[in-house]
């Protein structure tokens, strides 16, 4: 027999070789985004006082393991509390980072249409007036808002005094994390647009 060949499916850059890819990416993508919807069926099972708790515990318990983290988040409060803050205060403010963040996703996965109400009823409304001014001007706004809280949340109260919300994001390398993104943040009555420029950027 020939020495040295190979048949033409094992050959880099084959058919066969692009198919298995593919399939790879499938599978990836489907170990990736079903964590999602197992972790919104339970957590939407559960009461509003043990979400919260759960987001405050995992937020101090991420904190605590991620020593790789917190010098950067560190310098980042530091800047914005000002070079009068003491170790404490900007330590403080990093767990607070942890355990908001925490909160954030526990609460998105807990979300439902039918707690809108609730949760508008627990959002305090401060230095609305610039935008009641914008309404009656007929301007829209665009507001450049930090990586933190609940932003989901805006889109409910927005709604509420007519002037819905749509944001700009981030695409994601997966496709069905970004098509579950897209229809939580729709029953949050928040339309959105996603890009890919932001990543060059």
């Amino acid at each position: 027999p020939a020495l040295g060949l190979r048949r033409a499916h094992g050959f880099h850059g084959s058919s066969a070789d692009s198919e298995n890819l593919a399939a790879l990416r499938r599978v990836k993508s489907w170990v990736a985004y079903i964590p999602f919807r197992i972790a919104a069926a339970l957590f939407g099972l559960l009461p509003e006082p043990a979400v919260r708790w759960i987001g405050e515990t995992g937020g101090k318990v991420w904190f605590s393991r991620s020593d790789n983290k917190v010098p950067l988040l560190a310098s980042h409060m530091r800047r914005v509390l000002g070079p009068a803050a003491t170790d404490q205060q900007v330590e403080e403010a990093v767990r607070g980072m942890f355990r908001s963040y925490a909160r954030y996703w526990v609460e998105t996965f807990w979300f439902r249409p039918r707690r809108k109400a609730a949760i508008s009823d627990g959002v305090e409304r401060i230095n609305f007036d610039p935008i009641y001014a914008a309404q009656e001007a007929g301007r829209g706004i665009v507001f450049a808002v930090p990586h933190m809280g609940n932003w989901e949340i805006a889109g409910i109260i927005a709604n509420e005094i007519g002037s819905p919300i749509l944001a700009v994001a981030e695409d994601l390398p997966n496709e069905r994390i970004t098509e579950w993104f897209i229809s939580v943040r729709e029953e949050f009555e928040r339309s959105e647009e996603h890009t890919s420029e932001l990543q060059s950027h």
